[in-house]
């Protein structure tokens, strides 16, 4: 069993490290997000869905690795297994937990703002794409004689002065 949780604490720690990274990553998309840098975007979004990859096989690992811990202990989730180990192995688990944790909730903080970010750009741009297709509407414009004719004007929201 020893053998296991040492194997258990790895996983945390790995854990720990790659949501680091997470946080790491959400934050320079934020920062990308505010720039409006679409290579720097998509380059950071790569990233950020390796990473992800790599969580989520040591969340299966460790997932698997719990169930062979719960079917010795018969506890049925990771709190539960860290509250029998004896009390120096209990601090331990538990200061990796609260870490992993605390990144948790720091990364789901800037992934919200993140993509508050992204639908309000998206918004701007249909709204642009509106404007430019109602724009486009061919209306009968009077070309400087006095008679409607059915040719498009030449002025535009583009090359209007006010």
């Amino acid at each position: 069993m020893n053998n296991d949780l040492e194997t258990l604490k790895d996983i945390l720690l790995h854990e720990d490290e790659l949501h680091a990274q997470l946080v790491q990553l959400a934050g320079q998309m934020q920062q990308a997000l505010k720039e409006r840098r679409a290579e720097r975007i998509q380059s950071i979004t790569q990233s950020y869905d390796e990473v992800t990859l790599h969580i989520e096989r040591l969340e299966e690992a460790r997932l698997a690795l719990c169930d062979k811990l719960n079917v010795r202990s018969g506890h049925t989730n990771l709190t539960a297994i860290i509250k029998v180990l004896p009390e120096k192995q209990q601090q331990e688990f538990q200061a990796i937990r609260s870490r992993l944790k605390e990144k948790i909730s720091r990364l789901v903080k800037l992934n919200t703002a993140n993509n508050i970010m992204l639908q309000e750009s998206l918004a701007a741009m249909n709204q642009t794409m509106a404007d430019l297709a109602a724009s486009n509407v061919h209306s009968p414009g009077y070309q400087h004689s006095g008679r409607k004719s059915a040719e498009p004007q030449s002025v535009s929201m583009f090359n209007h002065v006010a």
